[in-house]
């Protein structure tokens, strides 16, 4: 979808009945959701860690609604702490994610 068709699917929106924006905007979280479960099913059985964060990374909105409030990703596999002159001390995520 380009800007130019979402800009018509906005306007079309704004003129259409409260209740019909409603049921697209419920239709649209639902086919995403499903998309998740769907893709996130096929790899249960999977340890690739990296697999897991790429899904996750992808699908972050996920773990706000788990937890009932909206998480951005702010960087990936991001570094934590600080070094001392041994180089020890810190420590790599596997994604940084903020509330606000």
């Amino acid at each position: 979808m380009t800007k130019q068709d979402s800009a018509q699917c906005a306007e079309a929106l704004q003129e259409a009945e409260p209740e019909v924006s409603s049921q697209i905007v419920v239709a649209a979280v639902l086919a995403r959701l499903r998309g998740f479960i769907a893709e996130a099913g096929a790899e249960l059985d999977s340890a690739d860690e990296k697999r897991w964060q790429e899904i996750i990374e992808r699908n972050v909105w996920v773990i706000g609604q788990i937890f009932s409030h909206p998480l951005v990703l702010v960087n990936r596999e991001a570094y934590l702490g600080g070094k001392s002159i041994r180089n020890t001390g810190g420590n790599t995520a596997d994604s940084c994610c903020a509330t606000r």
